[in-house]
């Protein structure tokens, strides 16, 4: 679709939420009601976990062959659903497995209820932002159904067609009552970009300001979309406790392939307007807790935990009282890109000590090796006492989870965000 297009179906999205909006605030309507939740016996949630397992064992064989029977399935008949997805032919084709991808993660996630339907929630909320509608839940559900039965062929059971609907009821259910719990907000916002700078050629810091209040807590991540790459999102952590300007402050590394990333770093400039979704994720303080903090950052994994120290630091009035080890990693030094900032921190902070951490580089004057291998071998006491949050790449926080599990951490102790183990936004992280 043409740039216009795209700007006149944004327009209709905005007018299409301020008129529901208007009339939500004036009368309530019986059709307005969340739907009733779907209730499940213990022993039907563990049947249809089995079930789920098996279906998707099924097609694993065959899952670019499901992706595009998935997309297939979606269109057909429905082409305004088109338009909920990237407008740029080679941006849709990035995006193309990423939605998919994101379902059948429901699977690994079902076998917890505690911790899905709260994530569930958070994504109601944010697909907000891409004009999704309860009857576009419906779509969704009813291709991945067909897809999955598609490719599995003689392999597939009925029984796996009824796991599926209900599990995949329950999850639109909780995401359509969180999307009309939140009307009162917007779907996106725009900010203005106001600082760009540039700390390495693959690395920015972006400070932006949008113009309408935005609300979230330390630790969590927004998702932007570039004016490069219409309906192309993509999650990155806020690196500051809220300001009274509401100015943000993101870390953004450019990766291979990764069109949002690289247009961030490399296409934006001050003045430039981007769209912010709402603000996603549960690595947040625990507000009752005393315990000591151990913060694990890897790359532009820093951004968030850097926002909990910013957190604490603004508790001026209130002393917390509380002490902070932050280990941050990289292969060389030159890629510790904030670590003059981290420095003075430091050393206006005695409750702070920052780490840094070099793997790649033997001649590196501190200490060297990766964040999981360091935690094991400091003697500043154990941790199996503190609060821990990680934040890095994928292979750096699942090594973290398995040394701290093996120092004795409890699992309730150890807070992660898989944008930074959300299930959508773990499916398009670093593009």
């Amino acid at each position: 679709m043409a740039r216009d297009g795209t700007e006149r179906y944004d327009q209709l999205l905005a007018l299409h939420y301020g008129l529901q909006l208007n009339r939500r605030l004036g009368a309530r309507y019986e059709d307005e009601r969340a739907p009733e939740p779907v209730a499940y016996s213990a022993v039907l949630h563990e049947q249809d976990q089995r079930l789920l397992a098996e279906s998707v064992a099924a097609v694993a064989h065959a899952m670019t062959p499901l992706i595009s029977r998935f997309y297939e399935r979606l269109f057909s008949g429905r082409p305004f659903l088109r338009k909920l997805f990237p407008m740029d032919e080679d941006a849709m084709a990035a995006q193309h497995d990423k939605l998919l991808k994101a379902l059948l993660a429901l699977v690994d996630q079902y076998a917890r209820p505690d911790q899905l339907a709260p994530l569930l929630r958070q994504l109601g909320r944010d697909h907000r932002k891409f004009g999704v509608r309860p009857v576009h839940y419906h779509a969704v559900g009813e291709a991945l159904v067909a897809a999955l039965r598609d490719i599995a062929g003689a392999a597939w059971k009925v029984e796996y067609e009824q796991a599926w609907t209900r599990a995949y009821t329950l999850a639109a259910d909780i995401m359509v009552t969180a999307a009309r719990a939140a009307e009162s907000d917007p779907p996106f916002w725009y900010a203005t970009v106001v600082g760009h700078e540039l700390r390495r050629p693959d690395i920015a810091v972006l400070r932006v300001r949008p113009t309408q209040p935005y609300s979230y807590l330390p630790g969590q991540f927004t998702t932007v979309e570039s004016p490069h790459l219409p309906r192309l999102w993509r999650p990155y952590s806020m690196a500051t406790a809220p300001r009274l300007d509401y100015q943000l402050e993101l870390h953004v590394r450019a990766v291979t392939d990764g069109v949002v990333s690289s247009a961030l770093v490399d296409k934006t400039a001050v003045g430039d307007t981007l769209r912010l979704g709402p603000p996603v994720g549960t690595s947040v303080l625990d507000p009752d807790s005393r315990r000591p903090l151990l913060l694990l950052a890897g790359g532009t994994g820093l951004a968030p935990l850097k926002a909990l120290i910013d957190e604490l630091v603004q508790r001026a009035d209130r002393p917390h009282h509380r002490r902070v080890w932050l280990f941050v990693g990289a292969r060389r030094q030159s890629e510790l890109y904030d670590l003059a900032d981290l420095s003075r921190l430091d050393a206006w902070y005695p409750w702070l000590s920052v780490v840094p951490v070099v793997s790649d580089e033997p001649e590196f004057p501190g200490e060297r090796g990766t964040v999981p291998d360091l935690i094991g071998r400091y003697g500043y006491g154990s941790w199996h006492d503190h609060d821990v949050y990680v934040a890095g790449p994928a292979g750096m926080i699942r090594t973290s989870l398995e040394r701290l599990a093996t120092l004795g951490v409890p699992t309730g102790n150890v807070h992660w965000d898989s944008q930074t183990g959300v299930v959508a936004h773990a499916a398009v992280q670093d593009r």
